[in-house]
């Protein structure tokens, strides 16, 4: 009988053709023994070479553990190797490269399919365990470690734990601390790389209120024999009332999919072969949207457009047209994803209609090259004129773009004030260079005030504001009005 492992390496869900291999280890010194604290096999296409080495200087320290330290060891080994640490494991309970490293009994768990980062429509943990689990997910094998004798020194001190994946995340891009009931594990990761999936909104743009008509998807196979005629595109529509299923035929690369709306859309690409899920992406989508502003009395404002300095009467609203993308609302391949102000019939932006609120709360700009952009907006209060600060805030958002897609600005504030940022990320892969390629920016702000700190739903939680391979992360100017940035 064929095991999982080779099941899952048999079912052209991926190129792979080494494994890395990351081993989080403890070491006893009154017993002279390492034994397992995570250990995580990745499944790679990669040029690296055969290598071994230890990714901290030298043995660290447990607080208060005087017996005990810890070390983490990266290894690039051949897909065979995996294969019999996987044969192992799942006959003999027995975990060995070169020297044994000590496991409790493990459980070996049914496959799993990991769904990827940027398609979550809430926060799956087990992505804080994984590599690089972009674009199409990965698969999982998991050995379990139900007793976790080796580890309960850290599951019974939840401060020493919490220290201990701090100085982990300093070295890798993991959160163990996140998943204790993972403490003693080893993964094996598969990710699908098999397949390269765009998909875009089908929009009729004839009406005054742009209508939502459906998906156009294209699968690209990045192997040769990939029979693209093997899958089957599935699609849920659902609400609190409402429950509709659709499963359509592929037929060739691109497939048009038309739906008269859209409430929560989970698309699934599922190989019918194997009957292995390929790709899961969940997107709310609104049918309709409309923005109602109210004008009061007007007053003298400078505009920077195209650059051209205009001046103009600019109207406070008493009622701001606000978007809201929550939930795992997702924004993706657009120009521009969002923007608080309307073109006129040449295309160009009127800046007498400046002005809305933007707010994101677990959701995300997905390949834009302009993300989110807030035009000059001045808040004033509708009863004793105070001016406040803008509405718009970002909690749990997610700017992202991939290596193919170019970043401009991923958000782009513009005398606008009191912006709050809490718990985002703001990530570029895309490294294109040339004279005519502008320079990214994660955060551009002209003339505007801005708070970016950390999300803290408890004392004990917290998630980080992070930018990530921009050429400028943050980047803040002003033409001399007062300008405030806080960032924690």
């Amino acid at each position: 009988m064929e095991n999982k492992l080779d099941f899952l390496l048999n079912a052209n869900i991926g190129i792979y053709n080494k494994c890395e291999v990351i081993e989080v280890f403890g070491f006893n010194k009154e017993k002279k023994e390492a034994f397992n604290i995570f250990t995580l096999v990745v499944f790679e296409k990669t040029k690296q070479i055969e290598i071994q080495e230890l990714l901290t200087d030298k043995l660290q320290v447990f607080k208060g553990q005087k017996n005990i330290s810890w070390g983490i060891q990266r290894r690039i080994v051949n897909i065979d190797i995996a294969k019999k640490l996987h044969k192992e494991l799942l006959e003999e309970n027995k975990y060995q490269i070169d020297d044994p490293l000590n496991i409790e009994q493990l459980k070996s768990m049914v496959e799993q399919y990991v769904p990827p980062r940027e398609s979550m429509h809430k926060n799956i943990q087990l992505n804080n365990l994984l590599k690089n689990n972009f674009h199409n997910g990965s698969y999982i094998l998991e050995f379990f470690d139900e007793d976790k004798k080796d580890v309960k020194f850290l599951l019974d001190n939840p401060t020493l734990l919490n220290n201990f994946s701090e100085k982990v995340s300093e070295i890798l891009p993991i959160k163990i601390g996140t998943l204790s009931d993972r403490l003693g594990n080893v993964i094996f990761q598969f990710p699908i790389n098999s397949i390269k999936i765009y998909h875009n909104s089908i929009v009729d743009r004839t009406h005054v209120e742009p209508q939502f008509q459906g998906f156009k998807i294209e699968i690209i196979p990045k192997i040769n024999n990939f029979d693209i005629k093997n899958l089957l595109i599935r699609i849920y529509e659902d609400n609190e009332t409402i429950q509709r299923h659709r499963l359509i035929e592929v037929a060739n690369k691109t497939t048009k999919i038309a739906l008269d709306d859209s409430f929560g859309t989970l698309l699934e690409i599922i190989d019918k072969k194997s009957s292995l899920l390929l790709y899961r992406y969940k997107s709310f989508i609104a049918k309709y949207m409309h923005s109602n502003i109210r004008v009061n009395e007007p007053q003298k404002r400078v505009f920077n457009l195209n650059g051209k300095t205009q001046t103009i009467d600019q109207y406070t609203s008493g009622n701001q047209g606000a978007i809201k993308l929550l939930n795992g609302g997702k924004i993706s391949y657009d120009q521009n994803a969002i923007e608080t102000i309307k073109y006129d019939s040449r295309g160009i932006p009127d800046p007498n209609t400046a002005g809305g609120i933007a707010i994101i709360s677990e959701g995300s700009i997905y390949n834009c090259i302009n993300g989110v952009i807030l035009y000059p907006y001045e808040n004033v209060h509708p009863v004793n004129g105070n001016i406040m600060g803008n509405a718009s805030y970002f909690s749990r958002a997610h700017f992202y773009n991939d290596k193919n897609v170019l970043c401009n600005n991923q958000l782009i504030l513009d005398e606008v004030d009191g912006i709050r940022i809490k718990g985002s990320t703001f990530e570029n892969q895309n490294n294109a260079t040339g004279s005519l390629i502008p320079p990214s920016y994660g955060l551009n702000s002209y003339n505007s005030s801005f708070m970016v700190g950390n999300y803290e739903p408890t004392a004990d939680d917290t998630v980080q504001s992070t930018f990530t391979k921009h050429d400028y992360g943050i980047y803040a100017t002003s033409s001399g009005r007062a300008l405030t940035e806080l960032i924690s």
